[in-house]
């Protein structure tokens, strides 16, 4: 039988869901460099697009906590499937 490579994008997605799952405290930590980081930069391109500073905060503020939120639950569903 042939030997096939898994689909690329498979496998990244697959990893990503591990990531979200792992209980560790480097993990923890990663993600949140992670979340940070993309709130950040979603705050600079919406600022430099003319979004005011009271709403960039508002942005980082809800941000954070609904993308914490979002990977906790790839996580569970990481976990229910391994």
């Amino acid at each position: 039988m042939a030997d096939h490579k898994k689909n690329p994008i498979r496998s990244t997605s697959e990893k990503f869901v591990e990531w979200c799952a792992d209980k560790s405290d480097a993990a923890r930590v990663e993600r949140t460099v992670v979340q940070a980081v993309v709130i950040g930069v979603s705050d600079f391109i919406a600022t430099i697009n003319g979004l005011p500073p009271w709403a960039s905060a508002l942005v980082t503020l809800v941000g954070m906590p609904v993308l914490t939120i979002f990977m906790a639950e790839i996580g569970k569903t990481g976990e229910d499937n391994g």
